[in-house]
């Protein structure tokens, strides 16, 4: 994967998603054990609506980290330099 360089505020905005979505993890982790508890889980959407923010959430913060990884260099937004 190629390294990029980004800016010091896209990079600070990354990290405060991927903070707050790590955050957000054992909130969805207790509504979709909730959900799993009411039984059939075919009817449930509780728990589809659940899974669906898991994944989408889990795929965001895959994302985020390999962007984070991947950054070679952040450049100051005012000065421009490195």
């Amino acid at each position: 994967m190629a390294e990029k360089k980004i800016s010091l505020r896209h990079y600070n905005e990354m990290n405060e998603e991927l903070k707050k979505l790590s955050d957000e993890r054992e909130e969805i982790h207790q509504r979709l054990k909730k959900a799993r508890s009411m039984g059939d889980l075919s009817n449930n959407p509780e728990y589809h609506e659940a899974r669906k923010e898991w994944m989408l959430s889990e795929e965001r913060i895959l994302y985020l980290q390999a962007e984070i990884d991947r950054t070679e260099g952040i450049w100051d937004d005012f000065t421009g330099e490195n």
